[in-house]
């Protein structure tokens, strides 16, 4: 009976691909998966291909791609999933639209620019949120949402400020004026009381 072929019968009798029977050289061709690398480069056996799997976090399962007959999705289905996709992401949409308008209105109105205009600016905060959540205004900058919940103060503001300006060059004019004094003539307003007493004695003695 003769001798049982196994790896290791061929590897310890054998030294050399050349030496290989037909015999022997098919057993390793079909147990090619099974011997070592430098060992099948050694006889000149081609190895299979490793099949490769996927390295998975630990308490993950992987992720097994659908069959052929599983991708093709109903419609209606895909409509439904769609829709509780949309619900579930939907809040979370929200929340993030409202940190960033936040973000967006808290740093307009801490700015030194709109503090020195507007001191009490930060009274509008809420009123700009409200407009700025809402899908109308979503593109619209927090400068002009405040231009438009503020828009009558700013107006009422705008007005008190010309006033005040007016005022304060009215007063400087009227100082002027009265600091100049044609030439020729008495400054009344630096005369002793005597000179008034006089003018003001003269003045009646024409007068009566």
């Amino acid at each position: 009976m003769a001798d049982e072929i196994t790896i290791e019968s061929i590897t310890s009798t054998v030294e050399t691909p050349e030496a290989l029977s037909g015999e022997q050289k098919t057993f390793l061709t079909e147990h090619a998966a099974e011997l070592e690398d430098d060992v099948a480069t050694k006889y000149g056996i081609t190895k299979p291909e490793k099949k490769i799997e996927p390295e998975v976090r630990p308490g993950e399962e992987p992720v097994v791609p659908p069959k052929k007959d599983e991708e093709e999705i109903d419609p209606d289905d895909e409509a439904r999933i769609s829709k509780l996709v949309d619900k579930k992401v939907a809040p979370l949409q929200a929340q993030l639209v409202q940190r960033t308008n936040e973000a967006e209105a808290d740093t307009f109105l801490r700015s030194p620019e709109t503090l020195k205009k507007y001191p009490d600016a930060s009274k509008y905060r809420e009123a700009m949120l409200k407009y700025m959540n809402h899908p109308a205004y979503s593109r619209i900058p927090a400068s002009n949402v405040f231009r438009i919940v503020a828009g009558d103060d700013l107006v009422k503001l705008g007005a008190q400020r010309e006033r005040e300006a007016a005022i304060k060059v009215k007063g400087t004019q009227v100082n002027s004026s009265s600091a100049r004094v044609p030439q020729g003539q008495k400054d009344w307003g630096n005369a002793s009381r005597e000179e008034f007493e006089a003018k003001r004695a003269e003045v009646l003695g024409r007068s009566s």
